[in-house]
């Protein structure tokens, strides 16, 4: 799960077992001290605007502000539109920023760049196999005299 840092990192976190404890609010990104008892991030990153994450990405918005998600764990059917390229594999990104990025769930590999969309809203996939995402247009409300850009639903393809 996303967990929402407070002012330095935002966490990916994977429950294992019940009555993990991953530090809030003693213990924001990798604990530092004190640390028995506490369960580190299965992966974290900082809200620099020089961080990989943001820096890979063109479309980024440099801000300080973060807001972490996670995305869909892709469940293969039998007619699989995306080649078995997502067989377990999870999505993250930052829903403020709008980079998008996937991971090997079992940890193999570094993770990757797969997109940029911000203020994204849920994430489901459908009996037909795509993933769909639904994404709020514009956050915080256009200033005035500018158009509000409207949400929309887009189905994930593969980009070749």
């Amino acid at each position: 799960f996303g967990d929402v840092g407070f002012n330095d990192f935002e966490e990916v976190n994977v429950v294992s077992e019940p009555g993990q404890n991953f530090g809030w609010p003693l213990a924001e990104g990798p604990c530092q001290e004190a640390c028995d008892g506490l369960t580190d991030p299965w992966f974290f990153y900082g809200r620099s605007n020089s961080h990989p994450f943001v820096a890979e990405d063109l479309d980024a918005v440099p801000t300080s502000e973060r807001s972490v998600f996670v995305g869909w764990i892709y469940q293969p059917v039998a007619e699989d539109p995306y080649q078995g390229r997502w067989n377990d594999v999870m999505t993250f990104g930052d829903t403020i920023v709008g980079f998008i990025r996937a991971r090997n769930i079992h940890g193999d590999g570094p993770d990757w760049a797969v997109g940029h969309l911000p203020w994204i809203t849920g994430w489901a996939q459908a009996p037909d196999g795509y993933v769909y995402v639904t994404a709020m247009g514009t956050w915080p409300p256009a200033d005035e005299g500018e158009a509000e850009q409207p949400s929309h639903i887009l189905r994930a393809v593969l980009a070749d």
